[in-house]
């Protein structure tokens, strides 16, 4: 009934229109050059929403972290035993100084002039804020897997920092896993030597990332940045000087970088300071506070599949089998089907359920029946059959 009744309005519309004659300048736009940007829109709209181009985009730096180093062992298909010796809460994070970031703009290949707000310096202090604690079983266990010459050992940096979006990825974190030498192996045997006042220095490489990225997911990304070089992406991780101490009883580890002339590039603007490790941060910008407010924390591939596709499949419906549909649309007299519907509704109110089910067999074998339909609702606007 109101697809009839629709038929019939716009059937009325068209008979204003007199054939052969061109249509007006203004439907055209209407129907063609408008209706192909508002598609556009739909399709593009999010990637233009998450992309550089939006200016309601915020920037996302992180405001806290911690850094952990776990020390591990395995042999062969055992479950590593994991202790932890080094970490740190009390992070210096701050965004680099214009003269900073020059530099590494120009003596790295691959960093963009955007960065200029969103990249960050994380220094870590070069000593632990806590002692280490490790019981005596512990202590046992891990002099017992140093003795063993088939156990390997692995030291492992976690990081984990905290940024003001995206909702559900507030933390990223990640980690870097090395494999000690056999040589470092040995030099952790002195640790247990239970008269040993002193130091142990072990030269790790490889360990920390000099630059992460920190995108919409709760993973860290080491940035492949390196040296502008033949090989500008073959130093993307600094190497760094691990050194255990015990003095009156009490058990710790230092961790600082190494001296300025092995990683140039990187340290020269930090040759003047301590030696404590740097590592730079990447943060992507996010749809932030806007969209908040008024309960849009999609991602890009969140609004696409709850937005741009219900509106998608809505204009699908529009135009799918319309060649299909067109026996039914294109009905230029509606006023019979209109009277059926009309009597099986009257039928209904009066509870003559016989008569009801009587015009509505007929109305169905009407919409069966192309011959009676023509014959019905005529052949074209305007015309009297």
């Amino acid at each position: 009934g109101i697809n009839a009744e629709y038929m019939g309005c716009d059937m009325d519309v068209r008979r204003t229109h007199k054939p052969g004659t061109p249509r007006p300048g203004w439907e055209k736009c209407t129907f063609g050059f408008l209706m192909v940007l508002i598609l556009l829109l739909i399709i593009l709209g999010p990637i233009l929403l998450f992309s550089t181009l939006n200016p309601i985009l915020e920037i996302n730096n992180v405001n806290t972290g911690t850094i952990s180093l776990e020390l591990s062992s395995s042999s062969g298909d055992k479950a590593s035993s994991i202790f932890e010796i080094f970490d740190v809460h009390n992070l210096d994070i701050s965004t680099v100084t214009p003269e900073m970031f020059r530099f590494f703009k120009a003596n790295y290949a691959g960093i963009e002039n955007e960065w200029a707000d969103r990249m960050q310096r994380v220094t870590l202090l070069t000593y632990s804020e806590t002692v280490w604690e490790i019981s005596p079983a512990s202590f046992r266990t891990l002099k017992g897997l140093l003795e063993r010459d088939e156990e390997k050992f692995y030291l492992t940096v976690n990081w984990a920092f905290t940024r003001p979006h995206p909702p559900g990825a507030e933390v990223a974190r990640g980690s870097n896993t090395i494999l000690l030498s056999e040589k470092m192996k040995k030099m952790m045997h002195n640790i247990f030597e239970e008269q040993f006042e002193g130091t142990i220095l072990l030269d790790v490489p490889n360990l920390f990332p000099k630059f992460l990225h920190l995108g919409a997911t709760p993973t860290t990304k080491v940035m492949r940045i390196g040296t502008n070089s033949l090989d500008p992406y073959s130093n993307v991780l600094s190497s760094c000087l691990l050194e255990y101490k015990k003095e009156q009883g009490q058990r710790y580890w230092i961790l600082k970088r190494k001296s300025y002339m092995i990683d140039k590039k990187f340290d020269e603007p930090f040759q003047n300071q301590d030696n404590a490790i740097s590592m730079f941060l990447v943060s992507d910008q996010v749809v932030g506070s806007f969209l908040s407010k008024n309960g849009m924390e999609l991602s890009v591939v969140g609004l696409y599949v709850t937005i741009v596709l219900a509106i998608g499949r809505f204009v699908r419906l529009i135009f799918d089998k319309i060649s299909q549909r067109v026996i039914y649309e294109e009905m230029p007299r509606t006023t019979d089907l209109m009277e059926f519907c009309d009597g099986i509704y009257i039928a209904r109110l009066e509870g003559d359920l016989k008569r009801e089910q009587y015009l509505y067999d007929m109305l169905i074998k009407l919409y069966r029946s192309p011959e009676l339909l023509l014959k019905l609702t005529g052949t074209r606007p305007g015309k009297e059959d």
